[in-house]
Formats: C-alpha cells, structure tokens, sequence
C-alpha cells in the first residue's frame, strides 16, 4: 500500500467538492486500468490524499507520477475555475510529495 499527498501549487486552496469528484472518477479510471486499487481518496482545501495498492512489482512512484499527472490534465478542462484561483499556474512544478 502506498499513501501519497499531492499539495496545490502555493498550497492554494482549490480542493472543492467539484474538483474532488473529477479527482475521484479519474483516479478509479487509472485503477481499472492499470491493476491498482484505490483504497482512500480524500482532500483538504489545499492538498489531496489517496491511498493505492498494488502489485509490488509496479513502482510507487510511477503509479503517484500517473495518478497526479492524468488527475491534473482531467481536472482543467472539467473544472475551469481551478486556473483562476491557481493564478493561471499549474498544480506545481512538485506536484507530488510521496509517503513511502
């Protein structure tokens, strides 16, 4: 099991029920697809959580690098207002702190 914090860019709080939704269809997409099973999702206002298991021959840090980057790409075209309050920024250039 690999837990994992992704903080917003500034730790701006863009974290709403509407983006925790999208946050949530993609990251069970990615699990379908890729063996993985999600176990916890949850979000505070500036920074997501989640909670993955898998096989141990995948790599942690390749399956939170998939996770945040396509949960990233699907969030701004579904939820416009998150590049507003980013200040037009990305999430980060870290977009990932990893818990071993």
């Amino acid at each position: 099991m690999y837990p994992s914090v992704c903080p917003a860019q500034y730790r701006r709080v863009i974290f709403d029920a509407e983006v925790d939704t999208v946050r949530k269809d993609v990251c069970f997409d990615i699990a379908k697809r890729y063996a993985m099973a999600v176990l916890a999702i949850g979000t505070d206002k500036a920074h997501g959580h989640v909670l993955v298991q898998s096989v141990p021959s995948s790599r942690p840090t390749k399956m939170v690098t998939r996770i945040t980057g396509r949960t990233a790409r699907a969030i701004f075209p579904r939820v416009p207002t998150v590049t507003t309050r980013l200040g037009g920024a990305h999430f980060g250039p870290q977009a990932l702190a990893s818990v071993p």
